[in-house]
């Protein structure tokens, strides 16, 4: 299955016992009532407890749930791939037996693509191309009439590639993967830079294609085919005339979390919850091209999960909370965090609908590793990370003991 991270096709998602040892470590993790209990298990009794989690784990529905996600289309914030995903999950989490699914908006913002083409002016014949992420604020726009002039391959935009040819105020075709030497051209004066679709790449290639600043330089995503149809006519002697046309704007999005609800059973631990979230939005360097099968991974993970649970009921109330706007800034998140979970006593005041979270528990998975690993502190906030690490340590010791256990027992 092809997949696209940041933009980017890579050949294949790898589904290994990964997916599966993260579903029944959390499952473990929310049964036992207190910890004299769990120490009153038996061995036999713990193996056996693997083995029945191991078995209702549907590894194949983790599968086609991916596929469906990546069918969707772009499901970057404010695509339509976006809706149709939060649509899809609220559905599963009823179908599964949640309680109280619901829907909670929150604002967001988004580069919209809305369109960029370029026409042969020799023949008449008009192709489709896509923009890239704005370096920091400005977008590929180009002007409502268009822009003329030449195209040129440079091929991997070596200096030496643009001998003989001249740039400033033309056009280059150029090797997706070259790194930053986009802002060879850029130096030289370009008017665009339109980069060719890859047989395969790397996550690094697609970060070196935008800027932390907002340089004027529009960058787009040709279609392999239309490249190399382009390849072909310059490599016999053509001279590519073209006009060029984009529009991508920045917009104010609407967007949802999904959440569902599965009550404890036990009298008094019922009212200690539990948040397991995943996000369901994608992220690309191409944002009109984000199905973001690896990217999807964590939110059918949290899906089978919820159905697993829902049919062996924990003695903790567990909350299923499906965000988006992960990539631009942890949107979907923080809305949730500001409406339910302020702790500051001057800002727990005017939270609307508090919630008295004991955890919460983050799936961030990808199908490109088999490891695992438990983190309590991410890239974008980190805090006082030293201070926090006494209170998350317990949490990582039996997390890895957990792990050991259902190892051994499961042969993996």
């Amino acid at each position: 299955m092809w997949i696209i991270y940041k933009g980017l096709p890579v050949k294949s998602i790898r589904f290994r016992t990964t997916i599966s040892a993260v579903l029944f470590l959390i499952y473990l993790s929310l049964t036992a009532c207190t910890a004299d209990d769990r120490n009153l298990r038996t061995e036999s009794v713990q193996t056996a407890d693997y083995r029945y989690i191991a078995s209702h784990i549907d590894s194949s529905r983790i599968r086609d749930t991916i596929e469906y996600f990546s069918s969707l289309g772009s499901r970057v914030i404010g695509y339509p791939g976006e809706d149709s995903a939060a649509a899809y999950i609220a559905d599963q989490f009823r179908q599964a037996g949640l309680q109280r699914v619901g829907y909670e908006p929150f604002t967001g913002a988004s580069p919209i693509d809305e369109g960029a083409s370029i026409r042969l002016l020799t023949t008449g014949e008009t192709f489709p191309v896509h923009c890239l992420w704005p370096n920091l604020v400005r977008t590929p726009t180009l002007p409502r009439e268009g822009v003329e002039g030449i195209l040129h391959y440079v091929g991997k935009g070596e200096f030496k590639d643009f001998n003989g040819k001249i740039i400033e105020n033309n056009f280059v075709l150029m090797d997706f993967n070259t790194g930053a030497n986009w802002l060879n051209a850029a130096e030289l004066g370009v008017r665009a830079v339109y980069f060719i679709e890859p047989e395969w790449t790397v996550r690094q290639q697609a970060e070196e294609k935008f800027l932390q600043n907002p340089a004027d330089v529009p960058r787009f995503y040709v279609p392999s085919t239309t490249a190399r149809m382009l390849l072909d006519r310059i490599e016999r002697g053509e001279e590519i005339r073209l006009r060029a046309k984009a529009r991508m704007t920045w917009r104010r999005t609407e967007s949802q979390n999904v959440i569902g609800v599965i009550p404890g059973t036990h009298a008094e631990l019922k009212d200690e919850i539990i948040v397991i979230g995943s996000h369901y939005d994608a992220i690309s360097v191409v944002p009109a091209i984000s199905p973001g099968a690896n990217q999807a991974a964590g939110i059918a993970s949290l899906m089978e999960i919820a159905r697993m649970i829902a049919r062996n009921p924990p003695s903790r109330t567990v909350y299923f909370l499906a965000t988006s706007g992960h990539y631009t800034a942890t949107a979907g998140i923080n809305a949730f965090i500001q409406r339910h979970i302020r702790k500051n006593p001057v800002m727990a005041a005017r939270v609307p609908e508090p919630l008295d979270m004991k955890l919460y528990i983050g799936l961030d998975i990808s199908g490109q590793r088999n490891q695992m690993g438990v983190s309590f502190t991410g890239w974008l906030y980190t805090g006082d990370a030293f201070d926090k690490q006494r209170f998350f340590t317990p949490f990582g010791n039996a997390f890895m003991r957990y792990a050991a256990g259902a190892t051994e027992a499961l042969g993996y």
